[in-house]
């Protein structure tokens, strides 16, 4: 058993009443930790809501979370709904976790 992966999933859960604009919270010191062992990543961002994902490989997770706003008390970074694109949805993402060894 290989316990040492070669890419790493950061998965953030949104689960906001319809009412509300979804939102991520993602643990600052995780991307900072992966980036500083210069570890492979992949940031997916479950929406609930509405059963879509958004993946974002560590370059595009970089950008996104250069423009998100960090809340100091929790230590997360604050992706709005607003800003993600490109939602894949669950069926398709399932699919797509089948192929990862």
């Amino acid at each position: 058993m290989n316990l040492n992966p070669r890419y790493y999933l950061v998965v953030a859960e949104s689960n906001i009443a319809p009412d509300y604009e979804c939102f991520w919270g993602v643990t600052r010191n995780v991307i900072e930790n992966l980036e500083k062992d210069n570890r492979d990543y992949a940031l997916v961002l479950m929406d609930t809501q509405n059963e879509q994902v958004y993946v974002y490989d560590s370059e595009k997770a970089k950008q996104l979370l250069s423009k998100a706003s960090y809340e100091k008390k929790s230590g997360n970074y604050r992706i709005k709904g607003s800003e993600v694109s490109n939602p894949i949805n669950y069926n398709t993402f399932y699919e797509f976790l089948d192929t990862l060894e």
